[in-house]
């Protein structure tokens, strides 16, 4: 697609956090474990629900691979990050699209209460400190009307889970800031501004809960806000080469035609009305990287190539 050798000149607007690891440390990890929704499920929706169905790609919720996807070529570390659903005897990726961080009673057999479970019913109650566990939920609680507290109590529960289970190196990602979704702004200023105080409300407490666990423990969480890069992405496009930041690229509620989708997608920063495509993707895989490591991705990163997925 174009502009993709340019992807690599994106990555000027970074993270703060507490540096834990470098590059070479990597190296150490023998698996990426993956919990969450769908901006990280790379085919564990389509193995239980049959979805989403195409011009969806293979199972992914965008049009093309996701960060999931992308991160072992980022990080030149980790094979192939395949969904366990069908994948039961190799899949370390247990996030599925529509996942909420709430109780197992409200957020059904596959959200991010049970996928802990799940994992640990596959590996003998046992998880490993030569892993890394990465977290990203929560972007789908603001429309399930539950209170950021708990988004933040449910994900920190599911770490001293893990903890508890031998786990000790931890990533999540901060609640993306869905208040920028055509899905929200659709919808008008009074919800605009709640779900912005939801996902900041979030995140700070996440911020603070995970470095007081992680201290108290004797375990490493690092704490990726995605949103610093996510927000220039939508209020300043072209400086990464979009040409779209308010529309998307495809919407599921009306037949597909030749313009629906968009012909080149990845002129957007969104897919459809809630999701990123899969330039944004690649970004984000980047973000994480940069973020856990504190190295510079260039010039040493060459972008993976993209191609049309339809």
């Amino acid at each position: 697609m174009k502009r993709v050798g340019l992807l690599a000149c994106y990555l000027a607007l970074f993270l703060g956090c507490a540096t834990w690891a470098n590059g070479s440390e990597l190296s150490r990890f023998k698996h990426l474990v993956i919990f969450g929704d769908s901006l990280s499920d790379n085919g564990n929706s389509l193995s239980l629900f049959d979805l989403p169905k195409s011009p969806y790609y293979d199972g992914r919720w965008s049009n093309g691979p996701n960060w999931v996807d992308y991160f072992p070529s980022v990080a030149h570390h980790f094979s192939t990050i395949a969904p366990y659903f069908p994948n039961p005897k190799n899949g370390t990726n247990f996030a599925v699209g529509g996942a909420i961080s709430a109780d197992l009673l409200h957020s059904g057999a596959n959200g991010f209460p049970a996928q802990i479970p799940t994992y640990l019913a596959s590996t003998q109650r046992q998880a490993f400190p030569d892993d890394l566990y990465v977290i990203w939920t929560g972007a789908n609680d603001f429309a399930e009307l539950i209170r950021p507290t708990d988004t933040a109590a449910n994900i920190l529960q599911g770490i001293i889970c893990l903890q508890k289970a031998g786990a000790r190196q931890f990533v999540v990602v901060s609640v993306p800031d869905i208040s920028l979704t055509p899905e929200v702004t659709a919808l008008g200023g009074a919800v605009v501004l709640a779900a912005k105080e939801f996902v900041f409300t979030v995140n700070a407490l996440l911020e603070v809960e995970l470095l007081s666990y992680g201290w108290s423990h004797g375990i490493r969480i690092e704490f990726v806000d995605i949103n610093p890069t996510f927000t220039q992405l939508v209020l300043n496009p072209g400086q990464y080469g979009f040409t779209n930041s308010a529309g998307e690229a495809f919407n599921p509620n009306l037949p597909i035609s030749a313009t629906n989708p968009v012909s080149d997608p990845n002129d957007y920063v969104f897919w459809d009305g809630f999701h990123p495509t899969t330039r944004v993707h690649l970004i984000a895989a980047q973000v994480i990287y940069q973020a856990v490591t504190k190295r510079s991705l260039f010039p040493e990163v060459v972008p993976v190539p993209l191609t049309r997925s339809y």
